[in-house]
C-alpha cells in the first residue's frame, strides 16, 4: 500500500471516530479536538481538515453540553491553526494512527477494519456535514481570510443554535476576538441585537415567541423588516411603555436599516401601508418619532443617515401633511384638526432645523384648484393635484418650508377663523380677486376676540396679512381701518390707541378716518347708556370712547368744527357726572337716561327758550335741599349750554341763584334766600350791572312776598320775632331793588309791583309794632295784678309763719324783692 493510500485510510479512520467522540460525548468535544488542530492543516490530510472539524463543530455541539465561549475558542483555534512545515509523511501516517488509537481507547470506540468502508463512511460523512453545514449559509470552501471563516462559523452557529435555543446573542459575544472585524460588528449591532431588544421586549413576553432561527435564516431585508416590526404593527396596548417607537426603532428598525446599506425604503412603504389614513394624531406623532428618531441616529461607527437616505421617507411625509390637510382635516372635529395640525407643524420645523433652510424663499402658482377625489394617500401620491405636485417637485429643502409655512399659518389662525389646508389654498387663490375678498375673513377673526386675547387677535391678524394679502398701500389701509374699527367694534379703546400710534407713518390712518370711527362708536354707546353713571355700564364706555376722540382731536389735521364737537361733548358728559348725584326723572316711571337729557337739551321744538334750564328746573323740583348746591347747578348749565351752543351770557349765574333762592323758598329756608339776594344784589351794584335787575325781578318780588302760615294762628313771641326779623329782611331786598332798578319800556309793571309789596312789607312791619305794643300793655296790667296777688298771698304767709325763725322770715321778705325785681326787669315777659 501506498504513503498516500495509507493516510487516506488512517485519515478516514480518525474522522469517522471524531465524529463519533463528538456525538457521544459533547461535553469533552475539547480535549477531542485539541490534538487535532495541528494535523487538521496539514494538506495530505483531506478528512480530518480543519473545514470539516469545523463543521462537526458547527452541528453536532449544544449549549447544554458546550459553552458558548468553548465553541468560540475551539472554532478560532481550528481557523487559525498551523501545520508542522517538517512532518514527513511517515510521521504522518504515525500520528494518525496513534490519535486514532488514542480515541478508541480514551472513549471506547469500536475500530472498522474493512478500508473501503472506512473511505466510504467517511466520505458518506462529509457530504452529510457539507449538506448541513449549507443548510446553515456555512460555505467556507471558497474563504481564504481566517476572520471571514470564523465569521462565517459565528454566523451558521447562531443560526443553527437559533432553532433551539432562545438567545444567541452571548454566543454571538463570545467571539471577541471578531470585535474589530467590521463584517462581524455591522451583523452583530445589525442583526443580533435588534433581535435580541425584539425578543425580550416583545416575543418572550407575549404569544409571538417563535425560534430564532426563523429570522437569522432570513436573508433578504425586507423579510427581516417584516418580522421585526410586528410589535409597532400590532400596538399592543399592554406593552406600549416596553415598545415607545422613538426606542424601538433607535434599537431594532434603524440598525436594521443601517446595516442593509441604510436603506429606508421598507420603512416607508410600512408607513404608507399601515398609517395611511391620516386621520388621528397617534399616525403623526408616530412620524415625529420616527423621523426624529431617523435625523438624530447614530449606528456602531457613529455614523448617520445622510439626506440621500432620508430624503424619499421625508417626501412621503410631505404627501401624508398635504393629504390631512387636504382631503381629511375638514372630516375631523375642530379640536382634532388643531392638534394634528400643531404636530405636523412642530414636526416640520424640526426637520428644517436639522436639514437648513433654502437657498432661496420658495413660491409657487396655484392656478385654476382642484381637489379630485383619491382612494387613499397612496393614490393621491402617486398622482397628486397640480398644486400640490409644485412642492413636492421643488428641493426637499424648499418642500419642507413651505409645507411649514402653510401649517404654520394653519396653526396661527385656526383658532380664529379655523383655517385648514384646504381653505389656505383656496384663501391664497382669491388673493387677486375681488380688492375687498379679506374684509369677511377679518370679520371673522375678530367674531373671536375677546377682552383678554386681543394679543393672540392681532398677532393672528399678522399672519393673515403676511400670508394672504397684498402688501399694497390700498390693501394695508383696508386692513387697518378694518382692524382699528373692529378694536373699536369690541370696545378696546386702549388696544386701539395703540394700534393707530403703532402705525408707520405710510401707513398713517387718515385723522378724519379715525375720528369718524371713534365718534360713531361714542355715539352708539351714548345712546344705548342706561344710566348716568359713568363708572358702569355703557356710559362708562362711552367716555373712554371719548378719551380717544379727545386724543385724535389733538391732531393738527382734523378740522376745527371736529375739535369743538369733541370739546363740547366733554362738557356735556361732565354736566351727566354732576347730575348723576341727583334725583332726576324726565319720563314717568323711566330711569333717566343720558339720550333723554339730550333730547331734552337740544329739542328744537320746547317751549322753553332755553331747555338747559329746564333740566335745573327738574333738579330743584326733585331734590328739595339741591339749591344748596348752587354753584354746581352754574356749572352743570353752563356745560349744557357749551354743548347747545348757547350764548354764555344768556347763562348767568345770577338766574341759576334766582332758581335756588325760588327752591330755597318752597323749602323755608328764607334765611338762605335773603343771604344769596343781598349778595347778587351787592353783586350787580359793585360791578356796576343793575341793568340785569330786570331779569331777575321776579326774585326780589318772590323774597318780598314770602310769608309763614304760623304767622297767622294764635299770638306767639317766638314766632312774632321770628316774622318782624323777615320782615325787615323782606323790606331790605325790596327798597334794594327798587333802588336800583333802572326802568324801561319793559319794566315799568315789575316795577310797580315791587313797588306795591315794599308799601305792604312797611304796613306790616308797622302793623306788627302797633300790636307789639298792645301786646305789652296787656302784659304790664296782668303783671301789676299777678304781683299784687303775690305780695298778698307772701304777707298772709309770714304771718302765719311768726313762730318760725327771724332767718326764714327774713328769706321769705327776700323772696319777695326778688319776685319784685324780676318783673322790673321784664324778666317774666
Amino acid at each position: 500500500m501506498s504513503a498516500d493510500s495509507e493516510i487516506t485510510l488512517m485519515d478516514s479512520r480518525l474522522l469517522v471516530q471524531v465524529a463519533h467522540a463528538i456525538v457521544s460525548y459533547p461535553e469533552d468535544v475539547s480535549r477531542v479536538i485539541t490534538p487535532l488542530l495541528s494535523i487538521s492543516k496539514n494538506p495530505k490530510v483531506i478528512f480530518t481538515t480543519s473545514h470539516n472539524l469545523l463543521r462537526l463543530l458547527l452541528i453536532h455541539t449544544s449549549p447544554i453540553a458546550v459553552s458558548s465561549a468553548e465553541v468560540a475558542r475551539l472554532s478560532s483555534a481550528l481557523v487559525h491553526a498551523e501545520p508542522d512545515p517538517e512532518l514527513s509523511e511517515s510521521d504522518l501516517i504515525e500520528d494518525l494512527e496513534n490519535l486514532s488509537i488514542w480515541l478508541s481507547k480514551e472513549f471506547q470506540l469500536l475500530s472498522v477494519d474493512q478500508e473501503e468502508v472506512l473511505v466510504q463512511t467517511a466520505r458518506d460523512l462529509l457530504v452529510s456535514l457539507a449538506t448541513r453545514a449549507n443548510l446553515l449559509s456555512f460555505n467556507i470552501d471558497h474563504l481564504a481570510d481566517s476572520k471571514a471563516l470564523l465569521f462565517a462559523f459565528a454566523e451558521a452557529k447562531c443560526l443553527q443554535l437559533g432553532s433551539y435555543f432562545d438567545n444567541v446573542t452571548e454566543l454571538a459575544e463570545s467571539f471577541d476576538n471578531l470585535a474589530q472585524y467590521g463584517p462581524f460588528e455591522a451583523w452583530y449591532h445589525g442583526l443580533i441585537l435588534p433581535y435580541n431588544y425584539y425578543y425580550q421586549n416583545y416575543a418572550s413576553l407575549g404569544d409571538s415567541a417563535a425560534p430564532q432561527q426563523q429570522y437569522l435564516a432570513l436573508k433578504d431585508y425586507e423579510k427581516q423588516f417584516s418580522y421585526l416590526i410586528r410589535p409597532l404593527k400590532s400596538y399592543n396596548e399592554s406593552l406600549v411603555s416596553k415598545l415607545l417607537p422613538r426606542a424601538y426603532f433607535s434599537h431594532v428598525i434603524l440598525p436594521l436599516a443601517s446595516y442593509n446599506q441604510n436603506n429606508l425604503g421598507p420603512i416607508s412603504v410600512w408607513m404608507f401601508e399601515q398609517h395611511s389614513g391620516c386621520t388621528n394624531i397617534t399616525e403623526f406623532q408616530l412620524w415625529d418619532e420616527l423621523l426624529r428618531t431617523i435625523l438624530s441616529f447614530h449606528n456602531h461607527k457613529g455614523n448617520k443617515f445622510t439626506k440621500t437616505d432620508y430624503e424619499g421617507l421625508i417626501r412621503h411625509f410631505i404627501f401624508a401633511c398635504l393629504y390631512f390637510g387636504l382631503y381629511k382635516s375638514e372630516k375631523s372635529s375642530s379640536f382634532a384638526q388643531a392638534n394634528i395640525q400643531i404636530q405636523i407643524r412642530d414636526t416640520l420645523q424640526y426637520l428644517v432645523e436639522m436639514i437648513g433652510e433654502p437657498d432661496s424663499q420658495p413660491t409657487f402658482d396655484l392656478g385654476a384648484l382642484e381637489f379630485p377625489e383619491y382612494e387613499s394617500l397612496v393614490y393621491f401620491a402617486t398622482e397628486p393635484p397640480s398644486h400640490v405636485k409644485q412642492i413636492t417637485d421643488m428641493s426637499l429643502e424648499k418642500s419642507i418650508n413651505i409645507v411649514l409655512q402653510i401649517y404654520s399659518t394653519c396653526c396661527a389662525l385656526h383658532s380664529m377663523n379655523d383655517l385648514t389646508v384646504k381653505k389656505y389654498f383656496e384663501l391664497k387663490s382669491q388673493s387677486t380677486a375681488h380688492p375687498h375678498w379679506f374684509h369677511k375673513e377679518v370679520m371673522k377673526i375678530f367674531s373671536r376676540a375677546g377682552s383678554q386675547n386681543f394679543d393672540q387677535t392681532l398677532s393672528a391678524l399678522s399672519v393673515f396679512s403676511d400670508s394672504f394679502l397684498s402688501q399694497s398701500p390700498e390693501t394695508v389701509s383696508q386692513l387697518d381701518q378694518l382692524v382699528f374699527e373692529n378694536l373699536l367694534q369690541h370696545e378696546n379703546f386702549d388696544q386701539a390707541m395703540s394700534y393707530l400710534n403703532e402705525l408707520t407713518s405710510e401707513r398713517k390712518l387718515p385723522t378724519q378716518t379715525a375720528y369718524e370711527a371713534v365718534s360713531r362708536k361714542f355715539w352708539d354707546l351714548f345712546e344705548n347708556a342706561s344710566n348716568l353713571d359713568d363708572r358702569i355700564g355703557k356710559l362708562k364706555l362711552a367716555t373712554n370712547c371719548l378719551d380717544l376722540l379727545d386724543t385724535i382731536s389733538k391732531e393738527s389735521t382734523l378740522t376745527k368744527e371736529h375739535r369743538m364737537s369733541v370739546v363740547k361733548i366733554k362738557h356735556f358728559l361732565k354736566a351727566l357726572h354732576s347730575l348723576k348725584n341727583f334725583k332726576l326723572v324726565l319720563v314717568r316711571n323711566q330711569p333717566v337716561t343720558p339720550k333723554q337729557i339730550l333730547d331734552r337739551v337740544t329739542s328744537a321744538g320746547s317751549e322753553e327758550k332755553y331747555p338747559q334750564f329746564t333740566i335745573i328746573s327738574l333738579v330743584l323740583e326733585q331734590n328739595p335741599k339741591s339749591y344748596l348746591a348752587h354753584e354746581r347747578l352754574y356749572k352743570i348749565v353752563n356745560d349744557l349750554a357749551i354743548y347747545a351752543d348757547l350764548d354764555l351770557s344768556v347763562v348767568s349765574f345770577p338766574r341759576i341763584q334766582s332758581a335756588c333762592v325760588e327752591s330755597a323758598l318752597i323749602d323755608g329756608n328764607f334765611d338762605f334766600a335773603y343771604k344769596q339776594t343781598k349778595a347778587l344784589i351787592t353783586f350787580y351794584v359793585d360791578t356796576q350791572n343793575t341793568e340785569t335787575f330786570n331779569d331777575v325781578w321776579l326774585m326780589f318780588y318772590q323774597v318780598g312776598k314770602y310769608i309763614l302760615l304760623e304767622w297767622f294762628g294764635e299770638y306767639d313771641a317766638e314766632v312774632q320775632e321770628e316774622k318782624i326779623r323777615v320782615l325787615v329782611k323782606q323790606r331790605e331786598i325790596l327798597l334794594l331793588a327798587v333802588k336800583h332798578s333802572k326802568p324801561n319800556a319793559f319794566t315799568t309793571d315789575n316795577s310797580r309791583l315791587l313797588i306795591g309789596q315794599f308799601r305792604h312789607v312797611n304796613l306790616e312791619i308797622q302793623k306788627w309794632h302797633e300790636e307789639a305794643e298792645l301786646h305789652r300793655s296787656e302784659e304790664v296790667q296782668d303783671a301789676v295784678q299777678s304781683t299784687q296777688q303775690q305780695i298778698q298771698e307772701n304777707i298772709t304767709g309770714i304771718l302765719n309763719e311768726a313762730s318760725h325763725s327771724q332767718k326764714q322770715a327774713s328769706e321769705k321778705i327776700s323772696n319777695l324783692f326778688v319776685s319784685g325785681l324780676g318783673w322790673a326787669i321784664g324778666a317774666k315777659r
